[in-house]
C-alpha cells in the first residue's frame, strides 16, 4: 500500500484537494490495524460509503473508493483495480 502522503499526492491530482482526514482514516495502521482493515475490506464498503459521504461528500466518496484502488494497484492484488477501475 502507498503512504498516505502518496495518496494525498493523488488527490490532489485528481480533484484539487488532499482529502488528508480521509486518509489518514482509511490508514490507521500504526493506532489499530483491524480497525484499517476493516475499512479497507470490500465487504463494508457500502456502510464506508454512508459515513464517508456525510463527513467528505461525493468527491470524498470518490477518493474512497480510489484510496481502496490504490492500495491494491499499489499491491498488486489485481482482482480489486479490476473490479474499481471498471467504475472509473
Amino acid at each position: 500500500m502507498p503512504p498516505v502522503e502518496k495518496h494525498l499526492e493523488l488527490s490532489k491530482g485528481r480533484t484539487g484537494k488532499t482529502f488528508k482526514e480521509l486518509h489518514e482514516w482509511m490508514d490507521p495502521w500504526s493506532t489499530n490495524e483491524q480497525l484499517a482493515r476493516e475499512r479497507h475490506d470490500i465487504i463494508n464498503i457500502p456502510q464506508n460509503i454512508l459515513y464517508v459521504h456525510q463527513t467528505w461528500g461525493g468527491d470524498g466518496v470518490k477518493e474512497f473508493l480510489h484510496h481502496i484502488k490504490d492500495d491494491h494497484t499499489w499491491s498488486k492484488r489485481n482482482i480489486i483495480s479490476k473490479i474499481l477501475g471498471r467504475i472509473f
